[in-house]
């Protein structure tokens, strides 16, 4: 599996030293070079082949010419001389110069041809050379759709050097100067060679034109050279030889995302070639190869007792590195050569190390074999997207060669974190973000979450400050605040958790404890997939709309009652147990605030909890309920499009209304009405009387389309306005037949032609007292008539804001009792007289008693009404 053969890397000539592609990744710049058209006189015929170059250095050591087997090529005459080049790239010949097509050909009719060495300074000897071969990286992007071949300078061509036997010239040395068999130019650096070089193939009538040509090029990022691509020897690995078993294993890693592993890492397995081993350096692993100087036989030690056994010395005490190991020689170990074994100088290349890992990290298998038998392989790794043809590789590479399957189970990849108008971070740029900073500011969960949630980590992040503080605000301060809610009722009633559930749930508990048993599947199962931006905004969905937004909100009444009633007790059971098992969801993307809130949580039960302790939550499938889930999700939307509606129509959300009028394309309108706690929680949320369904929404709305020019484009081009008339001139009959069935036909150029929702946007406008809108295939409208009646409830609502304001201003606890005065004109009073018993209970008041002395007093003007209030502790 391993030999010795050359391979072609960048290489610095000042520092005579090979680089990696990895560390040239970002030394690339833009550089204006001149770039060449050669002709190579036909072995055979008098014409010339006509080739391209951005590297005119290379030409000397060119040993054959490169075209595609199925791409149409031409001879043409061109003014005096008779050229083949591809059919494509006729225009790169000069238009003012007679030409004429002669004959055009399939590449593969070039096959085998010869021709003539342009640069006669370097002889093939008994090698294949100056030869048309085949190859499936020609192009007919750019050049002349035949490239030229310097198989020592450039890896597709070393890839095609070896497969078709052709000679190799390399005579650069290690400081990338031209050799003595480049008498011209002999002692020259290449690149300041190219313009002597032009000059002497002009010279020679062998240029046809030359170009300046702008492209990316890599430079040394120590010493600023141009770098080199150059052909070294080096000891190969035969990872090509492992192809289907490495493929095969690839199949059972579980990527995120799943497109790398098939596509850019399963490309790289599916089109493997040999591994480089080794390196020319100093410092590294020691290629363990020892080479007799006599016979060139190979030996290959595999451990320090090896080597004790081979010296005759005792070598358990050596260190594996150079130069120490440099220094020990022994007899040759084949039988009947005499010879000295000598180490080879190569060290191995660091990725094989990092690759080695798994087995390395417990010396396996000289010692902790149980240990990583138990460990192996591992459910989890994680790196940069170019890991895939490093860490990633290697370590399939070794694992797959030694067990015969990777050595993970799974890969997560991550990009990069770019400043928030898309460019790399940089200190040159001054647009990097210091992560202490943030951390002392914001916090550290609060940059968790938001790098979490904020894309998924497989995809490039365009880090915005403002986004980890809107973090903050939004879960973190979210769940605090749920958190801050429970226990200031618990300790009020001297409420103690215990293990059970709820025993006495009503329907919003055993929603949300259902809803928690759905988000619990749902998590456990995107972050088995890896997909974490997915999960953690599952679970911070639900704590912000479904726990805090909704549970809470409407189970504020059972937590303000005075006793402990059953429905009390079981509402903070629900509560604790929902926020308890959040946490632990929670935990593995807010660790320190989960702990926080977690130890307060459960301190009455065990003072050293710790969240991070507790086994990740397992959902109880019996809890699961769907039907409830679907049902309570309409209540919700519904909800949502009646705010939406009520702000539309400028009214104030205390103001009760008359009716809401709800329309699906389905059921669940209703499935709704027939739920009457269901529609309880519109009613309550909304602060209307009534909840009613209609037929026909034609009744309380008017429909118009209008088109959406974003998706009409592509379908249409320039037509787009023509359909959209079509759009715009619906009638309400083809609006409905939309509606119902997700498409309509229209005419469009005298046919009937197919409109989506994609296409085409409803808007809805209510008719007489009604404001109209809709979402998710619900119409609803809200009337927004008022009565007496519905305003004097209004005015109460108001009465009730401002009480509970002034006891919040006045320092007063939640639970304290109060003496109440309310003054202003006699309709308000009239108001309160009504509303008393409301007014008490809403406040905590013992009574509304005539004007008197109060410790707090403030006065209110309410829709130009002038209302003095004023309370006092009981």
């Amino acid at each position: 599996m391993l030999y010795k053969g050359h391979k072609v890397v960048p290489y610095c000539p000042v520092c005579a030293t090979p680089l990696s592609t990895n560390e040239i990744a970002n030394s690339y710049r833009e550089v204006n070079e001149a770039s060449i058209y050669v002709k190579l006189k036909a072995a055979d015929a008098d014409e010339f082949f006509v080739t391209w170059t951005t590297t005119p250095w290379t030409l000397p050591s060119n040993v054959a010419l490169a075209v595609g087997k199925d791409f149409d090529y031409v001879r043409v005459r061109h003014g005096d001389d008779v050229l083949i080049l591809a059919e494509a790239r006729l225009g790169l010949l000069d238009p003012e110069v007679d030409t004429e097509v002669l004959e055009t050909i399939k590449g593969a009719q070039l096959l085998g041809r010869r021709y003539e060495q342009l640069l006669p300074f370097v002889s093939p000897g008994q090698q294949n050379a100056f030869v048309v071969v085949e190859a499936d990286f020609v192009t007919l992007d750019s050049g002349t759709g035949i490239v030229h071949m310097a198989p020592a300078f450039g890896e597709d061509d070393y890839q095609v050097g070896r497969r078709e036997k052709l000679a190799f010239f390399r005579p650069v040395d290690g400081n990338g100067r031209f050799t003595g068999e480049i008498t011209p130019w002999v002692g020259q650096r290449v690149k300041e060679a190219d313009p002597h070089i032009i000059r002497h193939l002009k010279e020679q009538g062998r240029v046809l034109k030359v170009e300046s040509y702008n492209h990316d090029y890599p430079f040394h990022d120590r010493c600023d050279t141009a770098l080199i691509y150059f052909a070294t020897p080096s000891w190969f690995i035969k990872t090509s030889e492992m192809r289907e078993q490495l493929v095969k294993a690839n199949q059972e890693i579980i990527w995120a995302p799943r497109d790398v592993g098939i596509g850019r890492f399963g490309n790289w397995l599916a089109g493997n070639i040999d591994w480089s081993l080794s390196r020319n350096r100093f410092w590294g692993t020691p290629l363990n190869i020892w080479i007799c100087q006599e016979c060139d036989y190979r030996h290959v030690p595999t451990s320090r007792q090896d080597l004790t056994e081979l010296t005759g010395a005792d070598q358990s005490e050596l260190d594996l590195h150079r130069p120490h190991v440099d220094d020990l020689v022994f007899g040759c170990t084949r039988e009947g050569c005499g010879g000295t074994m000598r180490r080879t100088p190569e060290v191995i290349d660091c990725w094989f190390d990092s690759g080695s890992m798994p087995f390395a990290q417990y010396h396996y298998p000289f010692e902790n074999k149980e240990l990583f038998e138990s460990q192996y392989p591992a459910d989890f790794i994680s790196e940069g997207i170019d890991q895939t043809r490093g860490w990633f590789y290697t370590m399939l590479v070794i694992s797959t060669f030694l067990t015969g399957r990777s050595s993970y189970k799974s890969c997560l990849i991550n990009e990069l974190i770019l400043d928030n108008k898309g460019k790399k971070m940089s200190k040159s740029l001054g647009n990097t973000v210091d992560p202490m900073e943030i951390m002392r500011q914001e916090g550290a969960d609060p940059l968790r979450w938001y790098m979490l949630t904020c894309s998924p980590v497989w995809g490039t992040t365009r880090f915005d400050r403002g986004g980890v503080k809107e973090a903050q605000r939004k879960l973190l301060a979210t769940l605090e605040n749920t958190y801050n809610f429970f226990t200031l009722y618990a300790n009020l009633d001297g409420f103690v958790p215990d293990t059970g559930t709820a025993t006495h749930p009503d329907l919003l508990d055993s929603w949300i404890l259902s809803r928690l048993q759905s988000v619990t599947i749902s998590v456990r199962a995107d972050l088995e997939a890896l997909n974490l931006t997915r999960a953690a905004k599952t679970i911070g969905t639900f704590v912000m709309d479904d726990v805090s937004n909704w549970y809470v909100r409407l189970s504020r009444r059972r937590f303000w009652k005075g006793e402990m009633t059953t429905d009390k007790v079981t509402a903070f059971t629900t509560l604790h147990t929902v926020l308890e098992t959040s946490l632990r969801l929670l935990a593995p993307f807010i660790p320190f605030t989960a702990e926080e809130i977690f130890r307060g949580l459960n301190a009455p039960l065990d003072a050293d909890a710790s969240v991070h302790l507790h086994d990740f939550p397992v959902a109880d499938e019996n809890l699961v309920d769907a039907e409830l889930e679907n049902m309570m999700k309409v209540s919700q939307t519904v909800v949502g499009i009646g705010r939406s509606l009520r702000q539309d129509s400028g009214l104030k959300t205390r103001q009760p209304l008359g009716r809401l009028v709800v329309h699906s394309l389905d059921d669940r309108a209703t499935k709704l009405l027939n739920n009457e706690q269901l529609v309880g929680y519109v009613r309550e949320e909304l602060n209307i009387k009534a909840v009613e369904t209609v037929d026909d929404p034609r009744s309380i709305a008017t429909f118009s389309a209008k088109a959406n020019f974003r998706a009409l484009g592509p379908r249409f081009g320039n037509k787009s306005k023509e359909a959209a008339k079509c759009i715009t001139s619906m009638t309400p009959a083809e609006i409905m037949e939309l509606k119902e069935n997700g498409a309509v036909h229209l005419q469009f150029e005298g046919a009937a032609t197919s409109f989506t929702f994609e296409e085409v946007m409803v808007q809805e406008t209510g008719t007489g007292s009604f404001v109209a809108g809709s979402g998710q295939g619900l119409t609803l409208a809200l009337d927004t008539a008022l009565d007496d009646e519905l305003l004097a409830e209004g005015l109460c609502r108001e009465i009730i804001n401002k009480v509970q304001n002034l006891r919040k201003k006045s320092g007063l606890e939640v639970s304290d009792r109060i003496e109440l005065s309310i003054e202003g004109p006699q309709s308000v009073l009239e108001v309160v007289g009504s509303y008393s018993d409301r007014i008490m209970t809403d406040t905590l008041a013992v009574g509304i008693a005539s004007p008197g002395d109060m410790p707090y007093k403030e006065s209110f003007n309410i829709d130009g009404i002038e209302i003095t209030i004023a309370l006092g502790k009981v």
